[in-house]
């Protein structure tokens, strides 16, 4: 198997290359991970739009808060099969809050198209509960991901300003409104 991305981690491979997901989707690039998710610039198959999905693996999840309660300075063990219910628990109510915020309709809030579990089968394990939270895509990225584009430009000396002003006082205060708008409407409801 090719990607046009690397390095991809091993526990999420099987999840993006099983015929569940590949006869949905077509991956595009990887737009970040984490300790327990990975989250895929897709295409979709059947209508070409171009969506963001977020890949949740129970297995993954147990496996990183197992390992981390299993270390020579943690004396607990880890039950995982206690763990398995409580994380899936744990993932529906992720779902249902990004579901529950994307229903405000909001312009400065991503939505959430669809959500939707499958397994799979990976040659070294049993079949794994994979989550995916199918999200629209932002073109221009993360607000994180925009702050470190305009820091690196302006370290390089693209912009000419000084190297510790990072963006113009308008734009903090546009960014900042559009971040008081969002939290101010999830506040309300």
């Amino acid at each position: 198997d090719h990607f046009p991305f690397e390095p991809i981690s091993s526990m999420i491979k099987s999840e993006i290359t099983c015929p569940e997901f590949t006869s949905r989707f077509q991956v595009q690039s990887i737009l970040g991970s984490g300790a327990f998710s990975s989250v895929f610039c897709v295409k979709q198959r059947s209508n070409g739009s171009i969506v963001a999905i977020k890949i949740l693996t129970t297995t993954t999840i147990i496996t990183n808060e197992c390992s981390n309660a299993n270390d020579s300075s943690n004396n607990n063990k880890c039950d995982k099969s206690h763990k398995s219910a409580s994380f899936k628990n744990m993932v529906r109510k992720e779902i249902d809050i990004h579901t529950l915020i994307s229903s405000y309709n909001h312009p400065h809030i991503v939505k959430v198209l669809e959500s939707f579990e499958y397994n799979t089968n990976d040659i070294s394990s049993a079949s794994k509960l994979v989550h995916a939270i199918v999200l629209e895509y932002c073109e221009l990225g993360t607000l994180q991901q925009y702050l470190k584009r305009v820091r690196d430009d302006t370290i390089c000396g693209k912009t000419g300003q000084n190297r510790f002003t990072f963006l113009p006082e308008e734009e903090v205060r546009f960014a900042l409104r559009q971040l008081f708008r969002a939290l101010s409407m999830i506040h309300a409801h």
